[in-house]
């Protein structure tokens, strides 16, 4: 059961970096980012969060689509926080918030989380 859930998270990861516009087998146009992306972001680095922080410098010059889906995704990771906040403090005390080190931590740990967290995953 536990490869299973690995599975299940790592599909997660994977569909959430593509929606995120981070680089992979989806052309970059299918994203209502794309554009934005490009106009206010072509100069910064993938990876970190740091797309994602760059199109929140510019929330307010983003097409209504764009500002759309990033709502929701803010939306689903105050969820995860909601719902995995404990989990982390307790199987993840010791890591470093940032990066995706505690995202990464719980998938570590996705035998162990409560099932409040695993269904965020």
């Amino acid at each position: 059961m536990k490869s299973v859930k690995g599975i299940a998270l790592l599909a997660f990861a994977v569909a959430l970096a593509v929606s995120l516009g981070v680089p992979g087998p989806a052309p970059a146009q299918s994203h209502p980012c794309a554009d934005d992306i490009a106009k206010f972001c072509s100069g910064v680095q993938r990876g970190s969060g740091r797309i994602r922080r760059c199109l929140r410098d510019h929330e307010g010059d983003l097409s209504a689509a764009c500002q759309t889906k990033l709502q929701a995704k803010m939306a689903v990771l105050a969820d995860r926080h909601r719902a995995c906040g404990s989990d982390a403090a307790t199987l993840c005390s010791g890591i470093k918030p940032g990066g995706g080190r505690v995202r990464r931590c719980l998938h570590q740990h996705a035998g162990q989380l409560s099932s409040e967290c695993a269904a965020t995953f």
